[in-house]
C-alpha cells in the first residue's frame, strides 16, 4: 500500500514538472482554493459547535430564570401572608394594651 501511493506521488510530480509554468500556476491555485475551503470548513464548524453551545445555555438561562420568577413569586406570596398576620397580631396587642390601660387606670382610681 505504502509503496503504491509513493509510485503515484512520484508519478504526479512528474507530470506536474512536465507541464511547465502553467502547471505550476495551476497546482498554485488549486492549493489555494483547496486551503480556502478546508479554512471556510473549519469556521463553519466552529461558530456551528459556538451558536449550538450559546443555545444551549440560553434555554439553561431561561429556564434558571423562569424558576426564579416562580420562587420569588412564592416568596412574595409567603411575606404578604406573614405580614398579614403580623398586623392581625398587631392589632390583637394593640387592643389588649388598651385595654390593660383601662383596668391600670380604674385601679388606679381605686386607689385613690
Amino acid at each position: 500500500m505504502e509503496t503504491e501511493v509513493i509510485t503515484r506521488t512520484v508519478e504526479a510530480a512528474e507530470r506536474l514538472s512536465q507541464t511547465g509554468e502553467n502547471g505550476f500556476v495551476l497546482f498554485a491555485i488549486l492549493t489555494v482554493v483547496s486551503m480556502l475551503g478546508l479554512m471556510g470548513f473549519i469556521t463553519y464548524k466552529s461558530q456551528k459547535t459556538m451558536i449550538t453551545t450559546l443555545t444551549e445555555k440560553h434555554n439553561d438561562n431561561a429556564e434558571a430564570i423562569a424558576h426564579a420568577h416562580e420562587r420569588m413569586h412564592e416568596l412574595e406570596t409567603r411575606e404578604n401572608e406573614c405580614i398579614r398576620r403580623l398586623d392581625t397580631a398587631t392589632d390583637k396587642l394593640e387592643s389588649c394594651t388598651r385595654r390593660l390601660e383601662g383596668c391600670f387606670s380604674e385601679l388606679k382610681n381605686r386607689k385613690d
